[in-house]
């Protein structure tokens, strides 16, 4: 595929990385069996599709190089931070909206250091522990969202059963990008 043919369907730097975000984390979903319904307000749930999505584009599959130079951009940075954001809002917050800034302002720096840890991983050559990190980053973000005492660190363990769970849907995920890319469908992931 070249440049031009890339630029036409992504005219935008930040078009390409969003779309791939947005298909990942639509069929993190999909493979791991949670609907927008039992999502909705759902913070461990939430957190399960995240290490799918995260443990995809930072696993085995290709996608270190793409994410550490998307990553090195702070305007790609900053349109992924406000996607993810949006996203999480829109799924699991009781509103429409954050209005309250200093639930806002939580987020969108824990996002931040999450894709600056993602980063500083990358380019030292250190393993990213994506559990440990998004059970940080989704603790953080439900507290802010529900308050002291909804939930607990622990809410967002790594047990074997857990992991066997992700490591099934990372290999359904693997899948389905691979067939999108070998069915030449590369209308879905725009």
């Amino acid at each position: 595929m070249g440049r031009s043919l890339v630029q036409y369907h992504f005219p935008r730097k930040e078009d390409l990385p969003t779309s791939l975000l947005a298909w990942v984390l639509e069929e993190s979903q999909h493979v791991l069996g949670i609907d927008e319904t039992r999502l909705m307000g759902n913070h461990v749930e939430f957190y399960k599709v995240g290490c799918c999505a995260f443990g995809f584009l930072l696993g085995n599959w290709g996608f270190q190089d793409f994410m550490m130079e998307i990553l090195a951009s702070r305007n790609v940075t900053e349109t992924l931070n406000e996607y993810f954001v949006q996203w999480n809002i829109e799924r699991i917050s009781k509103t429409t909206s954050i209005t309250d800034k200093d639930i806002d302002r939580t987020i969108v720096m824990s996002m931040g250091a999450f894709y600056d840890y993602i980063f500083h991983c990358l380019m030292t050559g250190r393993e990213f522990d994506v559990f440990g990190s998004l059970a940080n980053l989704t603790y953080m973000s439900a507290v802010a969202l529900e308050g002291t005492g909804s939930y607990q660190a622990s809410d967002f363990r790594r047990d074997p059963e857990f992991v066997n769970s992700i490591n099934m849907a990372l290999r359904a995920l693997a899948q389905s990008f691979e067939s999108i890319v070998n069915d030449d469908r590369t209308e879905s992931i725009r």
